[in-house]
């Protein structure tokens, strides 16, 4: 059934032909902004160094829902980075949420600053059943818990953290030789 473009148009919509939409895909590609008035708040979109930023002036952000309650509101399941690492001597990345470090002997891995990553969450795992042991080490002047490095000396000990945006990493969650830190 062919779509009449007359009464599109009438009711508020716009159906472009294949050589119309190839052209607004092209502009849309390269804009570097959008913002549309969205009733009260504002809908902004940019592209910035390859990263694509989403802003709404209610403050309140929903994917997968159509009334977020909060500021962010995910209907459905969270994918972050993940990562195993082997080295004796490793580090979180700006990418990495969750590291198993198959340590060998013994290893160590270093804490972004705390400070740079306010509100982030990281998870830190020993994979291996060897001897060596898996230390997770701040970054010079933070602090686990208001403490040192956590040794992890068991397989599949870990540790979730989450930086308070000062000096700190503050524990979530672990398990370190069957039992909590």
């Amino acid at each position: 059934m062919a779509t009449n473009r007359t009464s599109a148009r009438a009711k508020g919509n716009f159906w472009p032909d294949s050589d119309t939409y190839a052209r607004l895909v092209d502009i849309v590609t390269q804009l570097t902004s959008i913002a549309v008035a969205l009733g009260t708040g504002v809908l902004a979109w940019t592209r910035n160094a390859g990263n694509t930023i989403l802003a709404v002036s209610t403050d309140l952000v929903g994917i997968g829902v159509v009334v977020p309650l909060s500021k962010l509101d995910v209907g459905g399941p969270i994918a972050t980075a993940h990562a195993l690492k082997t080295g004796a001597n490793e580090a979180f990345t700006a990418g990495d949420s969750w590291i198993e470090h198959d340590c060998g002997a013994n290893a160590i891995c270093g804490l972004p600053q705390a400070a740079t990553c306010p509100g982030r969450e990281l998870t830190y795992s020993k994979v291996d059943a060897g001897a060596g042991t898996g230390t997770l080490t701040p970054f010079a002047g933070d602090t686990i818990e208001g403490g040192g490095a956590v040794v992890l000396t068991t397989q599949w000990d870990h540790i979730t953290i989450r930086s308070d945006g000062g000096t700190n990493w503050k524990q979530l969650a672990c398990n370190i030789g069957g039992g909590p830190v």
